[in-house]
């Protein structure tokens, strides 16, 4: 590795770091993406020389994370050469005191992304410890306190008795997986802290499921500063909304009465089916014929004091809902599902209806907005 001394400015200098190999190389058309998670230059390869393709993704966040940049040249065959750049503080007394000679100085970082928290108590389930060190880093930079475990055990037992705002939940760890980990959380004294999973694939499914088992939102691995920024100043808000020290039956969901939570989330519904509008429309007929059918059978199993069918047909609600981003729906039946949990049916026998409005006001707000045909009233709820 070679530093030099790439520019000087008042209170800042930049340093230029060089590395050299004489391995394979990288052919022009592949360097775009080589920063990007789980990408190679050759797959062939991947059994030689092993690598899951996070490296220098991981660099580029650290990289940029101290105000600078990361690129590459390559020839096929001869091998590669790595260049990157950091920007650090400077003192007075002129050239010689480099940033170099001070590594105690902070990096610098760019201004959007600046203390945007205030010190709230993020708490970080994720066994991986490279991706746990780079995401408690992250944190730090954007003004959060961090606090890391390493399993979904550990985690339902540190959101039980500490104070945190908001949990990162990798889903694949030992012990107990993300998944079990949030269903756990939610049967616990702080059912209503917002879970972001963090999951190794982008694909739609494994979205949808974090969604309907129970999480909030979710950020693909490895995590990028801008997007866990914005996911941050979203969650921490609404957990400010949510958040009770009193007695643990105030934790109960009251979802339907707080305006964070929005009537249609067309965004998250585009972003699940990569944008497909024609499909996006078909998928919101199927959940506006479907849903009263899951609406009567909640009434159902209520009427018949079924304490764990009304569960388990709440919990089918709250995915649906997740799924078409009807997000004051998916509340109302998270609170429903957490209530029936607990065997408070009569909790269950007030929130009913107002899923069924949280429904009727999706339904008009997509036919409003021409996602679906305004035929006849077609809601098909019997009444209360």
């Amino acid at each position: 590795m070679e530093a030099e001394l790439d520019s000087l400015r008042e209170g800042a200098a930049t340093v230029r770091f060089t590395v050299a190999d004489t391995g394979i190389g990288i052919r022009p058309d592949q360097i775009q993406a080589l920063f990007s998670a789980f990408v190679q230059a050759d797959a062939s390869t991947t059994r030689k020389f092993g690598g899951t393709g996070l490296g220098l993704a991981i660099s580029k966040q650290l990289v940029e994370m101290m105000g600078g940049s990361i690129g590459v040249t390559s020839r096929e065959g001869e091998g590669s050469t790595f260049c990157f750049t950091a920007t650090f503080d400077r003192t007075p007394g002129g050239e010689q005191d480099s940033a170099v000679e001070r590594r105690e100085n902070r990096p610098t970082e760019p201004d959007a992304l600046r203390h945007v928290g205030h010190g709230e108590r993020v708490l970080v389930a994720e066994d991986n410890f490279t991706n746990r060190e780079v995401i408690l880093a992250q944190l730090k930079k954007l003004g959060y306190n961090g606090e890391a475990v390493t399993n979904g055990a550990e985690a339902v037992d540190a959101v039980e008795r500490g104070d945190f705002n908001l949990v990162l939940m990798d889903c694949a760890m030992p012990v107990m997986d993300g998944y079990e980990a949030t269903h756990q959380i939610r049967l616990s004294i702080y059912p209503r802290i917002p879970i972001i999973a963090l999951t190794a694939s982008a694909m739609a499914p494994d979205r949808e499921r974090c969604l309907s088992e129970g999480m909030d939102d979710y950020l693909a691995k490895p995590v990028e500063l801008p997007q866990l920024a914005g996911v941050l100043a979203k969650w921490i808000t609404v957990s400010s909304l949510r958040h009770s020290e009193g007695d643990p039956a105030q934790t109960r969901p009251e979802p339907a009465s707080e305006p964070a939570h929005v009537v249609f989330d067309v965004d998250s519904l585009l972003r699940r089916l990569m944008g497909d509008r024609d499909l996006a429309g078909a998928v919101l007929n199927g959940f506006i014929q479907d849903a009263p059918s899951q609406l009567d059978n909640l009434r159902v199993r209520l009427d018949e004091f079924d304490a764990p069918g009304m569960r388990l047909q709440a919990h089918t609600l709250k995915g649906s809902a997740a799924t078409v981003g009807a997000e004051a729906l998916r509340w109302v039946a998270l609170a429903l599902e957490t209530a029936a949990t607990d065997g408070r049916l009569d909790d269950c026998r007030d929130l009913l209806p107002e899923a069924t409005n949280e429904f009727d006001r999706f339904r008009r707000t997509v036919v409003h907005e021409g996602w679906v045909s305004n035929t006849n009233d077609n809601s098909g709820i019997k009444p209360g």
